[in-house]
């Protein structure tokens, strides 16, 4: 490419890596873990949300509820469900 300097694409490269390595550690040195938003509930909420019986009932009606939205889109991808 005329006139740019090396100079110009090191800085444009290393901006571009500090952006898609940076950006993404950033968002997961911020962001609470499960245990850590389950501590700040109150205590009923936190025995339902840690009782392994109830959440992977829910997490059986999501599945199925994502099943059924799949199959309403008349996708003509094949359904994973």
């Amino acid at each position: 490419m005329a006139g740019v300097s090396t100079g110009t694409w090191v800085k444009a490269i290393t901006a571009g890596l500090a952006l898609c390595i940076g950006g993404p550690a950033l968002v997961m040195y911020v962001s609470p873990t499960e245990e850590e938003l389950i501590a700040k509930y109150n205590p009923d909420l936190q025995k339902r949300a840690r009782d392994p019986e109830l959440r992977y009932q829910k997490q059986k009606e999501f599945d199925d509820f994502v099943c059924r939205l799949k199959e309403a889109s008349k996708s003509k991808k094949p359904s994973m469900c």
